[in-house]
């Protein structure tokens, strides 16, 4: 199989797999809470605060958000609206972690890569997150991928993402059917005419 019909084939699967996700879980209903009390949003519906509470085997609970739209909270002020809404395991506001530029990751993703550090741990028994999306929803690509790795989540949203970005290979995938393009690692495969055509390199995976 070549590169391209692989990475088409994970992508299908992927968003597939979002049919399975998980949205209930201990802390999705004041982590939604918590992201409303931040959350503006805007004509468009482009604005997204995404909010994941992450466990540790050897280290205190974490609050990890994500802002894509003004405004961005301060962890002072994060730290108190969780208090109020039930978080009690967060009892320090270095316990918050506010993301900034995320790389193309959606926001989801983001939380993902910074509790889990690696794809490694993702298996880890000992470790735990819960992510709640305010805003557009979780794409069916967020989802796909946090339900292989039983990470509870809010609602999955119907309409697919045009891009979409491996929080730990760095992957693209971009498009869908005959418009896809994926990318990996500095190379870069497009379609090329129909499904049985040449591939080509030269798309630009930035």
């Amino acid at each position: 199989m070549k590169i391209l019909e692989k990475a088409i084939e994970k992508q299908t699967t992927r968003r597939g797999r979002a049919a399975q996700a998980l949205h209930q879980g201990e802390y999705l209903v004041r982590l939604t809470a918590l992201g409303q009390y931040f959350h503006v949003a805007d004509e468009k519906g482009n604005n997204t605060t995404a909010i994941g509470m992450g466990f540790f085997p050897t280290a205190d609970p974490c609050i990890v958000a994500a802002f894509k739209g003004p405004p961005q909270p301060t962890k002072e002020a994060i730290f108190l609206r969780a208090r109020e809404v039930g978080i009690e395991e967060i009892v320090l506001s270095s316990q918050i972690e506010i993301l900034g530029n995320t790389s193309g990751l959606h926001s989801e993703m983001a939380i993902v890569q910074a509790v889990y550090g690696s794809k490694n741990q993702l298996r880890n028994p000992e470790m735990g997150l819960e992510i709640a999306c305010i805003g557009k929803g979780v794409c069916p690509d967020c989802s796909g991928y946090m339900a292989k790795y039983g990470i509870p989540h809010t609602a999955t949203r119907s309409n697919a993402a045009s891009d979409w970005v491996h929080p730990f290979t760095g992957a693209h995938f971009h498009g869908t059917d005959k418009n896809f393009t994926y990318g990996k690692a500095g190379r870069s495969f497009a379609h090329a005419g129909d499904w049985g055509g040449e591939y080509k390199k030269g798309w630009a995976a930035g």
